[in-house]
């Protein structure tokens, strides 16, 4: 019994000893396996890291230094664009600023593989489309450089050069229709591209029959509508289209604004279109002021003062305030008031008048004090002379006027030679030194009437009712 249970430990033992052994050996190979699946997993991850730095740094490099990026990437696209795109910039044909790497740029039949080369890489880099496009242009094939720009723009519509390239060749070919959507994609994601997209815009401005899609679009309010109106004078035959677009906008949702309707009639002035510019106000005046229109508006000072020619500019230089205030007598009107000084003064208050050849004479009413040598007075002066021409000058106002004290001076508008004129308000200063006054000044109440035509009636020189209806 003893060598039994002697020999059934020794077996025993001699089992747990082969386990033990099995044991390490088993531990030994998942060891093995495990380090093996790291050392895998460490070369996938380094192998990933070196592909993410190389495209990176080929992305980051594509517009700067194009050959360099094709080293750690030779089909990225960017790059290939890059390149592609040079012959096509104007800065091309200068000395390159970028040094050798951009003096080595390829131009020619390499240009086209490697826009293809682009879409290959990257089937929607729409600005490759383009350069192909452009190919496709200089070799005379219109058809296929319309298909490769149409392609560009259905994979982007923030691709400005495509958009661009569409709008200007579906207006030549009289697709009026593509031409305005090709200018609103544009302008929408590129508002600062109006300029470049005035030649177009201007000409559906002034063609009579297609001008309605352009309307349709700015009464949409678009951002750009500003900058366009600021521009489309400069690009126009007719000074008049304009005002044939702003008073299509009228009855919409976005009428003309007033930043709108001054710079139109700011460019009017300029060019001496003083006929034009002052029908032109009257066509958006509220009714109530409308009726209210005589040979000077607003004498009372009643009503707002935009920043309108033919209302009054009020420009306030050093010491003096110019403003439109409540009377102190009456506070349920307004009145024009001047704080001047002490010290040196200079102001303007002005209103530009379309008067006819005719005698007139300016009435008005002041009220307040002034020291200095001279004081200021109202002026009549023709705005479209070489030379400014006086027609006519108030008293100077000086001294202390304690009630309202009436004022007056009479002028003549000469047949020819005076289409517009400018009643001014200032210093009634002939030097420097007698710019020095002090105190304050109220004005109200002027009024404005003829006293005998000059000359033959007119409405006004070289236009008609007719050419003047928008």
């Amino acid at each position: 019994m003893a060598r039994s249970n002697h020999a059934r430990m020794h077996l025993l033992g001699a089992w747990a000893i082969a386990g033990i052994r099995r044991s390490k050996s088993v531990l030994k190979g998942v060891a093995a396996s495990h380090l093996a699946g790291v050392l895998a997993l460490v070369a996938v991850g380094l192998a990933l890291a070196c592909l993410i730095v190389t495209r990176g740094l080929a992305r980051g490099l594509a517009e700067e230094a194009p050959l360099t990026a094709l080293m750690f990437r030779s089909t990225e696209p960017g790059a290939l664009v890059a390149l592609a795109s040079a012959p096509f910039k104007p800065e091309k044909a200068a000395a390159p600023a970028g040094g050798a790497e951009k003096a080595a740029l390829p131009i020619g039949a390499e240009v086209g593989a490697q826009a293809k080369s682009a879409v290959a890489a990257d089937p929607l880099n729409a600005r490759a489309f383009v350069i192909l496009g452009l190919l496709a242009e200089r070799a005379g094939d219109k058809a296929g450089a319309l298909k490769f720009m149409r392609a560009a723009a259905r994979r982007s519509l923030h691709e400005s050069g495509a958009l661009m390239w569409l709008m200007r060749s579906t207006f030549e070919s009289k697709d009026y229709e593509s031409a305005i959507f090709h200018a609103d994609a544009l302008l929408r994601s590129r508002y600062d591209l109006v300029g470049e997209a005035m030649p177009t815009l201007a000409a559906f401005a002034e063609n009579a029959d297609e001008r309605g899609r352009l309307v349709a679009l700015l009464a949409a309010n678009p951002y750009w509508r500003l900058n366009f109106f600021s521009l489309l004078p400069t690009h126009i035959k007719d000074a008049r289209t304009p005002l044939k677009l702003m008073a299509a906008l009228r009855d919409t949702p976005a009428p003309p604004t007033p930043d709108e309707l001054g710079k139109y009639l700011s460019f009017l002035i300029g060019k001496r279109f003083y006929e034009l510019a002052y029908y032109t106000w009257l066509q958006f005046l509220p009714p109530h002021q409308l009726a209210s229109v005589g040979l000077l508006f607003n004498g009372g000072f009643e009503e707002a003062i935009p920043d309108s020619p033919f209302n009054w500019t009020l420009e306030a230089g050093a010491g003096a305030t110019v403003d439109v205030a409540q009377r102190p007598d009456q506070r349920e009107q307004r009145a024009l008031f001047l704080k001047l000084g002490p010290g040196r003064v200079n102001f303007e208050v002005k209103q530009i008048l379309v008067l006819a050849p005719a005698s007139y004479k300016l009435g008005g009413k002041w009220k307040g004090a002034i020291s200095g040598s001279r004081g200021v007075f109202w002026r009549v002066l023709c705005l479209n002379a070489k030379e400014a021409t006086v027609l006519g000058e108030s008293p100077m106002m000086i001294g202390e006027a304690a009630d309202w004290t009436d004022f007056s001076l009479s002028f003549i508008v000469p047949a020819s030679g005076c289409r517009a004129q400018v009643l001014h308000l200032e210093p009634a200063a002939r030097s420097p030194s007698e710019q020095l006054m002090s105190g304050s000044v109220w004005f109200d109440d002027l009024r404005l009437v003829r006293e005998a035509e000059t000359g033959p009636p007119t409405l006004w020189p070289g236009f008609t009712s007719e050419e003047l209806e928008p």
